[in-house]
């Protein structure tokens, strides 16, 4: 396990969700395939949401435009 995993893991045991958008952000960096980029990109758009960060919503949002996923 790398450390974003394990940090990943973490915020989820604390329901960090602003964490977690950041982190799941920055996991999507780490990938070249479009499938894996959206699946990260997607779990931090969902927390956006959830959180009600209408600013990191919406740059998320156009990201998986972007990629065809929304």
């Amino acid at each position: 396990m790398n450390k974003i995993d394990q940090l990943i893991i973490e915020a989820h045991s604390k329901n960090d969700k602003e964490s977690l958008i950041k982190l799941y952000f920055e996991a999507s960096k780490l990938f070249s395939k479009i499938e894996e980029i959206s699946f990260f990109l997607t779990q931090a758009y969902v927390f956006s949401l959830d959180v009600g960060d209408d600013i990191e919503s919406k740059k998320l949002f156009y990201m998986l435009k972007q990629h065809s996923r929304i």
